[in-house]
């Protein structure tokens, strides 16, 4: 059924956060939890765009709301406070990996032999430690993080950098996204897209090259060797031969 996500492709590379987990409500947590420090836990965490570094949320924040943060904290402080709150709620929530992921990884990586990236903009500190924690280190040929780059998303940077460091050109990678910042990096560097979507942004935000909107993996892996029209054909093709039987030839049918 999605044979074509994968025709000409080399590599599959996915996203972090809000794609692989759903880790963004996690987020949202820590940073109300710094706020709450400041007793402006009141500030909308939905107010700032999805898929932006900690860091460039908090300039953000303190732009907009300079008068109810400690000037004494600088963006550092305050992104490595949450870094802190988000490590504690990984430990006690057992985050894990969205539905479908690990039959989809096994299928392209040891069955068809492609290639594996990660792209996050989240720095490599906190990455290593998730990804240890859900027990898919191991899993990425390539992992490239936000404090690895130059421009985080939606510059296309992280993207073609992983593509170079799994030796594949551009066209040849498949990435898995699911903000429109990181569905905007992926379309920058060129690369078809598959959006892991919770039906929260609109999806005139999302690259027009976006080939499908899905809200996890499951259901992927055991149809990448077969498109739609294939499929339809393969089922007219079996009506048409249970048609063309002798009814003493037909499978009986049970009746309770």
């Amino acid at each position: 059924m999605y044979k074509h996500l994968l025709k000409n492709k080399k590599a599959v590379v996915f996203d972090l956060d809000g794609t692989l987990i759903d880790s963004e409500p996690l987020w949202k947590d820590a940073v109300e939890a710094v706020l709450a420090n400041f007793d402006a836990d009141w500030i909308d965490y939905n107010e700032f765009p999805t898929g932006i570094p900690i860091n460039i949320r908090w300039d953000l924040i303190l732009r907009k709301y300079p008068e109810y943060i400690d000037t004494k904290m600088t963006t550092r402080d305050l992104e490595e406070a949450t870094y802190t709150q988000y490590l504690n709620k990984v430990q006690e929530t057992g985050l894990n990996v969205r539905n479908g992921f690990w039959p989809l990884a096994y299928e392209l990586k040891e069955q068809k032999k492609l290639k594996l990236g990660l792209a996050t903009n989240t720095k490599r500190k906190i990455t290593d430690v998730v990804l240890k924690h859900l027990g898919i280190f191991q899993t990425f040929d390539v992992i490239v993080c936000g404090d690895e780059i130059k421009k985080p998303k939606p510059n296309g940077e992280i993207y073609t950098t992983v593509a170079q460091k799994l030796g594949v050109k551009p066209e040849e990678v498949l990435v898995f996204e699911d903000s429109s910042i990181g569905a905007a990096a992926a379309n920058n560097a060129k690369m078809d897209l598959v959006i892991i979507w919770d039906g929260e942004e609109n999806k005139l935000y999302y690259p027009e090259k976006a080939s499908l909107f899905i809200p996890d993996f499951n259901g992927l892996s055991g149809q990448l060797d077969t498109d739609a029209g294939e499929d339809i054909k393969l089922a007219a093709e079996e009506i048409l031969r249970s048609r063309s039987q002798k009814p003493e030839e037909q499978t009986p049918t049970n009746i309770a």
